[in-house]
């Protein structure tokens, strides 16, 4: 990834962040520094925002809580969570539960996303955090072409809108989104191209009942070379806001928002790879079977990963993953890791038998 994608991929994430109606912060485990945080962490910490606070001068037992910083840092850790007493301005302490998560096994080396809640520890809230990026959180992936012809999209877009995800094969991603928004998925395909990084809208689409659903719509613009094929993924938006709404300060954890949260910083992470599918040419058969989570996998051993590292990465044990590339094997009718990756690179492996 070239350092102008790094950036734009970061700025992504800043604004996740920020728009989130959850009191959640991104933190520097070097600097041990809130690089920014959305309006209701700000509220509760009774800052302004976030932007570069200190985050040991918040911490009534700062070396206890650096030494577990210290091993969300060296990656000897995943997360921590702990109830604490922060020390907020105006000479008010409040005690506070705060759950933090590290960010490098998703490309953000250096960084956690750090969460707030009020009074005592929520363990029902709580008990869903350290496997936040496991959790089932719907995404819906495919490819489009930078015109916004879909190619696939998974099945999940069904839970979402409640169509199925053959009906968008061959359509127009323009002729499913409100009409006074198209020219927000216009503006985020032409940054994405500019850029060379995925760009990230809030809009709505139309569901099978003709209502509007109001979701996250993540793309990303492949090399000339491939076609382009454009990457997309679609994030059901757990709050129903408007695209430009406000965000509503929270004090306390929504589960089903937080795995919204973490479900957009996952397909941040998804579409980087879809990008790289060919762009010339259709899907290999099979593909509209595909779940996201296949994707996830597949889109990461195109990318060069390893399972040991897939595992790692999508917080899933090793024969999990395998036991995912079996049930892809089986529905594009391949035998190997090296005959999927030929398949889709156009390498001449279409129609390949399983037998």
């Amino acid at each position: 990834m070239t350092a102008r994608e790094t950036t734009d991929q970061v700025d992504i994430l800043h604004e996740v962040v920020r728009r989130s109606v959850l009191p959640v912060a991104l933190v520097d485990l070097d600097r041990l520094r809130f690089v920014t945080g959305s309006p209701s962490a700000a509220a509760m910490l009774r800052q302004s925002d976030l932007d570069d606070l200190g985050l040991m001068g918040l911490v009534e037992d700062s070396p206890d809580t650096q030494s577990a910083l210290d091993l969300l840092r060296s990656g000897a850790a995943d997360a921590y969570e702990a109830h604490r007493l922060l020390l907020v301005p105006r000479g008010e302490d409040a005690g506070m539960s705060i759950w933090v998560r590290g960010l490098a096994m998703r490309g953000f080396a250096g960084w956690a996303l750090g969460i707030l809640t009020t009074g005592q520890r929520d363990d029902e809230a709580l008990a869903l955090q350290p496997n936040l990026f496991a959790s089932p959180s719907a995404i819906a992936v495919g490819t489009t072409d930078i015109a916004g012809g879909l190619h696939h999209l998974s099945p999940e877009i069904e839970s979402l809108l409640g169509v199925p995800g053959q009906a968008f094969t061959g359509d127009s991603l323009y002729s499913w989104i409100h009409p006074s928004e198209a020219d927000l998925l216009a503006s985020a395909l032409h940054r994405s191209r500019l850029s060379g990084a995925p760009a990230a809208v809030t809009a709505r689409l139309r569901t099978q009942d003709g209502d509007w659903a109001a979701v996250r719509i993540v793309v990303k613009v492949g090399p000339a070379e491939t076609g382009p094929r454009v990457g997309v993924a679609i994030v059901g938006d757990r709050h129903g806001r408007r695209p430009g709404s406000p965000a509503e300060v929270a004090t306390d954890v929504d589960p089903s928002a937080l795995l919204g949260l973490a479900g957009e910083i996952r397909a941040l992470d998804i579409v980087d790879a879809m990008a790289l599918l060919p762009g010339d040419g259709d899907l290999p058969d099979g593909a509209e079977r595909m779940t996201e989570r296949e994707w996830e996998i597949v889109a990461r051993l195109l990318r060069g990963d390893r399972v040991p590292a897939i595992a790692k990465a999508v917080y899933l044990s090793p024969s999990t993953v395998r036991n995912h590339l079996s049930a892809v094997f089986s529905k594009l009718g391949v035998n190997s890791q090296q005959e999927l990756i030929s398949l889709f690179r156009g390498d001449g492996m279409r129609g390949i038998s399983s037998g």
